[in-house]
């Protein structure tokens, strides 16, 4: 049989034990319960917001109405036509000092692909399906790299319709005089195009447009860019933020078009912004696509830190940065 004294030896040292664990590992400050409680309605605040822009696409942007509107034409500004004397209107739109460029957003589907997704009979009604429902529709299940199109095209129109319903400051770099160069298989008066960057950006006022030099490059004119610089330094903006595609290609030129303005550092890369050529997701991005049918943004972020941008006296690893706003498929609600 035990004795007490044992006993009470050992609960001695359990009760020690104890209290140097308790010692260790002191209870969560105040603040910082606060915090994590900030985070969770944070978390929740954006779910709710991602529901909304979610229960409009499937309701009111496929009533007749809307659909009129956005076929119409751009419903965003272009930069170059806002007066100088109003660019301190937009201050209000910018957070931390950041402004996001998204570059040539549904290149492919819109200028490369060549599968007809238009018909006839658009022109006696509005297509309740955009091109890229469509062309989600027309791929084979098989098809890995428009798989991979169609997820990294869906990240970059989560983040838009986000930024816009937010009112975050976006620039939108699109093709220049893009209506002569779709592929889909336009139908007269039907700019599919232009329905699909309004169902993106909601007529915000905080998002603006700017042209490419050409329809198929990324780069800023040399007029755009004075126009873009004063309009970022009034408004103090310190960081560009780029997103689109394609990285490797016109990414590329609008970074070096960036860079002749702005420092090393202030221009920065979003991996869960970027999107590849299809070319080259066929010939060596086999990894971008995960088993659960997410876009790796680790294998993105190799991609830039492996080929970096060819600037004119060389080489370049631009700086890339994780997107800060929200968790993509963690807080979109296409978690899997």
């Amino acid at each position: 049989m035990v004795s007490k004294r044992i006993l009470t030896c050992l609960g001695v040292v359990v009760a020690a034990s104890l209290l140097a664990c308790a010692e260790t590992r002191p209870p969560e400050r105040g603040s910082e319960v606060e915090r994590r409680q900030a985070l969770v309605r944070e978390r929740a605040r954006i779910s709710e917001i991602f529901k909304t822009i979610s229960e409009r696409n499937r309701t009111v942007k496929k009533s007749d109405e809307w659909l009129r509107q956005a076929y119409g034409g751009l419903q965003i500004r272009r930069l170059t036509d806002v007066p100088r004397a109003r660019y301190g209107e937009f201050k209000k739109y910018v957070t931390n000092g950041a402004v996001y460029v998204i570059v040539h957003p549904g290149f492919y589907v819109f200028f490369e692909n060549q599968v007809k997704l238009s018909s006839d009979e658009d022109r006696r009604a509005f297509p309740r399906k955009n091109i890229i429902e469509r062309f989600g529709d027309s791929i084979p299940q098989e098809a890995f790299s428009f798989k991979i199109a169609l997820e990294q095209e869906k990240l970059v129109r989560e983040f838009l319709e986000f930024a816009s319903e937010e009112k975050k400051l976006v620039i939108v770099l699109l093709p220049r005089d893009h209506v002569r160069h779709l592929a889909y298989g336009y139908v007269e008066g039907l700019d599919e195009y232009a329905r699909y960057v309004n169902e993106m950006t909601n007529a915000s006022e905080s998002v603006l447009y700017l042209e490419s030099l050409g329809w198929n490059n990324g780069v800023i004119e040399t007029e755009d860019q004075r126009v873009l610089t004063a309009f970022l330094e009034e408004l103090g903006v310190r960081t560009v933020f780029v997103g689109g595609g394609y990285i490797g290609r016109c990414v590329d030129d609008c970074y070096i078009s960036l860079r002749k303005k702005f420092s090393y550092g202030d221009v920065i890369l979003v991996p869960e912004l970027l999107v590849m050529s299809f070319v080259d997701t066929v010939a060596t991005h086999s990894a971008l696509l995960t088993k659960k049918g997410r876009i790796s943004f680790k294998e993105v972020r190799k991609y830039v830190d492996n080929y970096g941008v060819t600037m004119s006296e060389g080489s370049e690893i631009p700086k890339t940065s994780a997107l800060s706003l929200y968790a993509p498929y963690r807080d979109t609600g296409r978690a899997r």
